[in-house]
């Protein structure tokens, strides 16, 4: 729940007025088609190896991300 309340305040704050409904719109496709792929992706890997499969791919990524997103943070 707080992660949306965040995301719309930032989305309001970033986006200017006119362009709000296409972002917002790229912004929603993108989160459907996300859980879609995902939803696929972890029924791939967790056929392909083992049921945990998805979950250390997940961790990876998640710290790939991490790494990637902290160094501006920092800054």
């Amino acid at each position: 729940m707080n992660w949306g309340i965040i995301v719309a305040t930032r989305f309001q704050q970033a986006v200017p007025d006119e362009l709000r409904g296409r972002v917002g719109s790229v912004y929603a496709l993108i989160q459907v088609s996300g859980a879609a792929a995902g939803s696929l992706l972890g029924g791939a890997l967790a056929q392909t190896g083992t049921i945990t499969t998805p979950f250390w791919a997940a961790a990876a990524a998640m710290t790939v991300v991490t790494a990637i997103a902290w160094r501006p943070l920092r800054a």
